[in-house]
């Protein structure tokens, strides 16, 4: 697969080694080019193009004929680079989500009706997964529509969840009590002292 990693600084140029390890083509693409190349190392095979985040122009020349944009750069710059993937027609994964508009729903998904419309088989994922391992492991074939999606489940609050949720509710409400009344001595938050 032809990938092309933005921001190559610790995070992504780490993800372009692996990827490359793993037999893909990859490109990096970087605004500062000698930083990005003193990341992947001088033994590097990895190209580096000089690349603004900013310019989505400029991330459509430089990820031509790629089929994966990964994000690796700042979260404020998502929504620019999920543009230059929907002109360029590739799959499309971030590391991060920058969450103004809607605290709880990253705003890359508002682009998921445009991939589909786009080109049906174009992927958006959210930077939901913790580290470089487990987007590898995302980025496999199973993750772009070729076979079951093994790596993906639905997180659910289960019984031992509401537990822990509740065990802490209980020790807050308690510590929080015990403060107020002055039988103890523990830090409590100026807002909540009468």
């Amino acid at each position: 697969m032809r990938i092309f990693v933005l921001g190559a600084g610790a995070t992504g140029s780490l993800l372009a080694q692996l990827l490359r390890k793993q037999g893909h083509d990859v490109t990096c693409g970087d605004r500062d080019a000698e930083r990005a190349r003193r990341f992947l190392g001088k033994k590097s095979a990895i190209p580096v193009v000089e690349v603004n985040a900013r310019n989505l122009w400029g991330i459509v020349r430089a990820a031509r004929r790629c089929q994966l944009l990964v994000n690796a750069s700042p979260a404020v710059f998502n929504e620019i680079v999920l543009r230059a993937a929907l002109r360029l027609r590739c799959h499309y994964l971030d590391m991060s989500a920058h969450m103004t508009r809607h605290p709880f729903k990253a705003e890359q998904l508002g682009y998921a009706k445009r991939f589909e419309q786009k080109h049906p088989g174009v992927r958006v994922d959210v930077g939901s997964l913790t580290g470089a391992e487990d987007t590898i492991d995302a980025m496999d074939l199973r993750a772009f529509g070729v076979g079951k999606r093994t790596w993906y489940r639905k997180l659910e609050m289960d019984t031992a969840s509401w537990l822990v949720v509740g065990a802490f509710l209980l020790f807050l409400f308690v510590a929080t009590s015990l403060n107020l009344s002055g039988q103890s001595e523990h830090y409590l938050l100026p807002f909540l002292v009468p």
